[in-house]
């Protein structure tokens, strides 16, 4: 595998804040471990949880999701 200077950033970044990369994929919503069928990514699953084929949002669902988004902006804060 050849050396991406992102992922390495990334996994030091986990490192010095302490967290596994699970832990990490699951704050920042991103995906650094490479695939394993047996064990799908960490952080797959909290986006397919989340997420809503293209094309078939409802107004309820567009409602939803700008109120997640306004209480998730005010949990960071």
């Amino acid at each position: 595998m050849t050396p991406d200077p992102a992922l390495e950033w990334l996994l030091a970044d986990a490192k010095s804040q302490g967290l596994t990369v699970s832990e990490y994929e699951r704050r920042y919503g991103v995906i650094l471990q490479a695939p394993n069928p047996r064990t799908p990514y960490a952080a797959e699953h909290a986006i397919r949880d989340n997420e809503i084929v293209a094309g078939l949002m409802t107004d309820d669902d567009v409602s939803l999701a700008a109120e997640k988004s306004r209480l998730r902006s005010r949990e960071s804060v």
